[in-house]
């Protein structure tokens, strides 16, 4: 489980579904119970998507860099699967 507590992941799937968005990520600090700095992503039967990324405490400016840039891919992406 990466060390992500089930509350959080229901949380943020909560969210998902209220706000009808495409997907959702959560953001954890990076502790010995992670082996990636990789993005995870867990998709529901029923098509929610929880993206899940990790800030390096010790470097968090590279680690938010990172983030930023997978997120706006990610929305990029989105974008061009929405598109007619």
């Amino acid at each position: 489980n990466y060390g992500i507590s089930q509350s959080d992941m229901y949380q943020v799937y909560a969210y998902q579904k209220k706000y009808q968005a495409s997907s959702v990520t959560l953001i954890y600090p990076k502790t010995d119970d992670v082996s990636t700095t990789a993005p995870i992503r867990f998709q529901s039967n029923d098509g929610a998507l929880v993206n899940v990324m990790f800030v390096d405490m010790f470097d968090i400016h590279s680690s938010i860099d990172e983030i930023l840039d997978c997120v706006m891919g990610m929305h990029y992406i989105d974008r061009l699967d929405r598109s007619p």
